[in-house]
């Protein structure tokens, strides 16, 4: 999920909680290189094979983020503009 507060957050929904927190406020960011999103996160989107989430903000990055662990896997920056939708292509 993506989430005003700058956070993206992965759930577990069989056991109702989150896996990973990243970004945001509150966040107990599992890579610590990284501050995430600095701004509002808008859209989110698993790759085809679900190893990796790419995110896109309102601060103008789209971030991918490895699935398993956490991490911030790459920050892309060149958007003059919020960031309002993501996708991936059919073959990742």
């Amino acid at each position: 999920t993506g989430s005003w507060d700058r956070s993206c957050k992965i759930w577990d929904l069989d056991k109702d909680r989150i896996v990973h927190d990243m970004g945001g406020p509150d966040a107990t960011n599992t890579c610590p290189n990284s501050a995430g999103h600095q701004n509002t996160v808008r859209d989110v989107c698993f790759s085809p094979d679900g190893s990796v989430l790419v995110t896109g903000s309102d601060d103008e990055t789209v971030r991918l983020w490895n699935v398993q662990t956490g991490e911030e896997i790459k920050c892309f920056l060149g958007h003059d503009n919020a960031v309002m939708s993501v996708d991936y292509s059919s073959n990742g």
